[in-house]
């Protein structure tokens, strides 16, 4: 657990293994699989998962910082605002809050099976669809 506190690449590297790759960290970082009749995960690898699960559980689900740390008065003076602004997003945002008035004007509107895609809209954009 003080690992993936203090170690940022780590931290890293067991993220990738167990949220978006999802094999065991040892496999991850590049050993062999396991032969036939050998378990995918070995209590190390048991270990580094439990670890992850109680280091995600101990973050501020708002701001991904370590809870003990970011809901701490006398920690107030580490933080600092920023608000970046991302454009793609923001164009979506707005597409959503159109979709979402016509919905409250009672007319009927599609939600289920929505998903929000940000494209440039113009041809040199390789995800333009028109």
């Amino acid at each position: 657990m003080e690992r993936l506190r203090n170690d940022p690449t780590f931290r890293e590297r067991v993220r990738a293994a167990v949220e978006t790759v999802k094999v065991p960290y040892r496999i991850y970082m590049g050993a062999a699989q396991p032969g036939p009749g050998e378990p995918l995960y070995t209590p190390y690898d048991r270990d580094i998962v439990e670890g992850w699960n109680t280091w995600s559980d101990l973050l501020c689900p708002g701001c991904g910082q370590p809870r003990d740390q970011a809901w701490s008065r006398d920690e107030d003076y580490r933080w600092k605002g920023e608000l970046k602004l991302c454009r793609p997003c923001e164009a979506l945002d707005e597409v959503w809050a159109d979709h979402l008035k016509k919905a409250d004007s009672n007319t009927e509107v599609a939600t289920h099976g929505m998903k929000r895609v940000a494209n440039r809209g113009d041809k040199r954009d390789p995800l333009h669809r028109s």
